[in-house]
């Protein structure tokens, strides 16, 4: 399988998802779209093919999304499409997370071109093991070694969000704490793997923040 992502998208999720845990804390989620309390499962890895997928395909099986707009910003532009789950009786990974559960689309001229998926909830969270980064080898370890290692992407995309020789796990998690007394805490961080074209790892990076 191969999964291509670009930052860019990855951070745009995160943030559009922070927003949304705000307004949960703020107590404004009944001023957002009524598609907040709609539950859904994560896709299989290979449910909605890129390139094949169409914009039709997924809102016929998830109905109205929560959030639908272009993104000016990319070149060539580009429909994103994202749905956000936050009521519920399932805890979060951890006391005090915010739980919530998203999942983003991005399509070029209506086709699937990219699909990131973030979650809190204990059953599906997107968090993963940051320091094991350091056994990920440039020019040695291999993309079948980084799934074994960290699990499934959280993110996967194609052409024009990727290099057409280059393919990129993009792992990705934020959460948002809330403690008595105390100003809630947002933190991120993302690891990105670079993987060429014989499968093997040619870069990595990885950002972390709290605030």
């Amino acid at each position: 399988m191969m999964w291509r992502s670009r930052t860019s998208s990855w951070r745009y999720q995160l943030a559009a998802a922070v927003v949304v845990a705000w307004l949960f804390i703020l107590g404004g989620c009944a001023s957002t779209s009524g598609t907040l309390d709609r539950n859904f499962v994560r896709p299989g890895a290979e449910e909605w093919v890129l390139g094949k997928a169409r914009y039709s395909d997924i809102v016929a099986k998830y109905g109205p999304p929560s959030d639908e707009h272009m993104l000016r910003g990319q070149t060539p532009p580009l429909k994103h499409v994202s749905y956000t789950f936050l009521r519920g009786e399932e805890p979060a990974i951890a006391p005090g997370i915010i739980p919530v559960r998203s999942i983003a689309f991005y399509f070029h001229n209506d086709v699937l071109v990219a699909e990131s998926f973030y979650s809190t909830f204990r059953s599906d969270h997107t968090n993963f093991d940051e320091s094991k980064r350091s056994q990920i080898v440039k020019g040695k370890t291999k993309a079948s070694d980084v799934v074994a290692l960290l699990g499934r992407p959280a993110s996967k995309s194609i052409d024009p969000l990727a290099r057409s020789k280059e393919r990129q796990a993009t792992y990705g998690y934020v959460f948002i704490t809330v403690a008595d007394s105390i100003l809630p805490t947002t933190t991120t961080k993302q690891l990105v793997v670079v993987i060429g074209e014989d499968h093997v790892v040619t870069d990595s990076s990885f950002e972390m923040s709290s605030r």
